[in-house]
């Protein structure tokens, strides 16, 4: 998968979008660099989330007939919303960063524990039991992923719809009672991000259209199939890679 970006520093002198795009590959740390034809040398923080990434790697590897990569790229998007959850009710309970960090490094290999985590600070910060993936699904990811098996269109289509409903009804959740600590963590988000800049190079931000999205509320009415047709238009028409 990969994504289309512009100079802003064009679009900043020129007061208009180029027309000029460039297909970037996906990064981990979330910072696009590339120079255009004008010589700007642009840099650009992707706001998303990794698990609203992931997850759109997820429904991307069904279109292309992978589906034992779609079950593990939507399993991955999961486990890094229970991270991205635990910093956030973290946050709201007044931890500071540091004591997060030396936390997490306890569990960050461990993600039965991220998961246990993740269940009882969502008791303890906001009063409820979080709604799982169920033992039946449990129990097929990790054949997927530990025991190799390879699962057909309609087990990846139902596993990621089940995913998609999980990741969805938590982040309503979480844009109810945490809107304020989910702002601050995509500001420090995109803060790290920047960090791998040169020094005192101008880093521009991007935001793009994810099937799963922290800020676009209207992301949560589609389901897999459809998000999947919008997906197969997108590429038809250039606009994704």
């Amino acid at each position: 998968m990969k994504l289309f970006f512009t100079c802003m520093e064009c679009f900043r002198l020129n007061g208009a979008p180029s027309n000029e795009f460039v297909l970037l590959e996906l990064r981990n740390d979330g910072l696009y660099e590339f120079t255009c034809t004008n010589g700007h040398k642009a840099l650009t923080a992707l706001q998303e989330q990794k698990f609203e990434i992931l997850f759109e790697i997820g429904a991307s590897a069904i279109l292309d007939g992978y589906y034992r990569e779609a079950v593990s790229s939507f399993s991955a998007a999961l486990e890094r919303f229970y991270e991205f959850s635990l910093s956030v009710f973290c946050m709201k309970a007044g931890v500071q960063d540091a004591e997060w960090s030396k936390s997490w490094k306890t569990i960050a290999s461990q993600s039965e524990r991220q998961f246990g985590a993740f269940v009882f600070l969502h008791a303890a910060i906001l009063g409820t039991s979080p709604s799982v993936l169920p033992e039946k699904l449990r129990k097929f990811r990790n054949d997927v992923v530990h025991k190799g098996h390879i699962p057909t269109h309609p087990e990846a289509l139902e596993y990621g719809e089940v995913v998609r409903l999980l990741l969805q009804s938590g982040i309503a959740t979480i844009r109810e009672k945490c809107q304020e600590q989910m702002q601050e963590f995509i500001f420090k988000h995109l803060k790290a991000s920047s960090a791998g800049a040169p020094v005192g190079a101008q880093v521009a931000t991007m935001s793009i259209a994810t099937a799963v999205s922290l800020t676009r509320v209207d992301a949560a009415e589609k389901k897999l199939p459809a998000i999947l047709e919008d997906l197969r238009a997108r590429r038809s028409l250039g606009l994704i890679g």
